[in-house]
Formats: C-alpha cells, sequence, structure tokens
C-alpha cells in the first residue's frame, strides 16, 4: 500500500490511501481529508472560515489540521498569518488532531508557536536540507517529501539521513503519482519498495489513529 499524506487531488487507486487537502475549498467530503485555513487565503475576516473549519474538524472522515501555517514570500501581512495560524491551534484543543503545516521560509517562527502545543507536527512538502532535517525530528516532528527529492541532491540527502520512522510521502499540488515518489525514495535510501511501505504504513498508523477509508 502507498500512502499520499497530502494531495489535492481525489484519485482513486486500489493501493493507495491518501489524505485530501480541501485547502480553499472548505466544504463537505465523504474521503479521508484534512481541512485548515491556508496563508493564502486569510482574510481580513475570517470568523466565516473559522465556523466551517470546525464543524469539518468534527467529521469523522477529517483527519488533521491543514494545512495551516506561515509564508513569508506571500503579501499577506505576517502578524496577521500568525494570528490566524494561532487561532487554528487554539480551535484544534477540542480536537487534537494531528497538524499538516505550510512553512515557506518561516521555520524558525513556526517553530516557535508549535513548541507551545502538544500534538503531532507534519512538515508537508518538506524540500530543504539535512541540517533542517534533523533540527525539525529533533523536536520529533514528521517531514512529508514529495517531488523536490526526484531532482534536488540537497534534499535527497535529507531524505538518506532522516530517521524514517518520522518520515511520510506526498504529491501535494503536482502532476505526479504517488508510486514514482516512493520508488526514488527506495532507490534514494537503497531499500526494497516493500520495506518502505512497511514503514510509511505504520508511521500512518502512529499519527492518524481515527477513521481511514480506502481511496
Amino acid at each position: 500500500m502507498y500512502i499520499n499524506i497530502h494531495t489535492h487531488y481525489t484519485l482513486k487507486s486500489t493501493n493507495t490511501l491518501l489524505v485530501f487537502n480541501l485547502n480553499k475549498r472548505l466544504d463537505f467530503v465523504n474521503e479521508n481529508f484534512s481541512a485548515g485555513i491556508h496563508p493564502w487565503y486569510i482574510k481580513n475576516e475570517n470568523e466565516k472560515d473559522f465556523e466551517v473549519l470546525k464543524s469539518l474538524l468534527k467529521n469523522k472522515y477529517c483527519l488533521a489540521l491543514g494545512e495551516c501555517g506561515l509564508d513569508k514570500v506571500i503579501e499577506i501581512d505576517f502578524d496577521l498569518q500568525k494570528d490566524i495560524f494561532l487561532k487554528q491551534l487554539e480551535l484544534n484543543k477540542e480536537f487534537q488532531k494531528p497538524i499538516i503545516l505550510h512553512c515557506v521560509k518561516a521555520y524558525q517562527e513556526t517553530l516557535e508557536i508549535i513548541e507551545n502545543y502538544n500534538y503531532c507536527f507534519v512538515f508537508h512538502g518538506f524540500n530543504k536540507g539535512k541540517e533542517l532535517a534533523h533540527q525539525m525530528q529533533g523536536k520529533a516532528h514528521y517531514l512529508s517529501f514529495g517531488k523536490a527529492i526526484l531532482k534536488n541532491e540537497k534534499n535527497q540527502e535529507a531524505l538518506r539521513t532522516c530517521n524514517l520512522n518520522q518520515v511520510f510521502f506526498e504529491t501535494d499540488n503536482d502532476d505526479i503519482n504517488i508510486e514514482t515518489i516512493y520508488q526514488k525514495a527506495a532507490e534514494i535510501l537503497n531499500l526494497p519498495l516493500e520495506t518502505l511501505q512497511t514503514i510509511i504504513l505504520n508511521n500512518y498508523k502512529t499519527v492518524f489513529d481515527g477513521n481511514t477509508k480506502m481511496a
């Protein structure tokens, strides 16, 4: 079985378990999903989004809060981003869901915020090097690798030196199969594909112990 921890496409496959990210479409689905207020779509008035988000977090198919977090390359005010991020983390005290994190050039600020919360955090789309990877994993956070491992040598080295018990894989918004990501990862790690699948499946069971449904 393949685990696709973060995707924006509900592609059907008999051997893949995916977590669909609702993102801007804060609406109901009857598959495994995550829901959050993405920093790209923050508005000055976000009360309605929080109402919808709370109702989604109650849904039995909602496995995680997110993606949510901080992004320094967009024009949306950074203080407003932090405020909305914190409000989502506070909201999650009621639900205790794992968190799928969006983080762009704001790792230190993100770490400062999340160290105050006892949730399981997954940094999605991790495309950095081994030093930052070790820092994240040293704080018991998970890293989700995607398309970057196909060609980015620093990202490949990060994966090669990671604790695999804190790793996931994803396709995000990229037009690529999760099988391709797994096959490249197995090559980088010099592991049989089946061994890698077992490791990631165990990670999934550790982090997402709620309802699951085969895609």
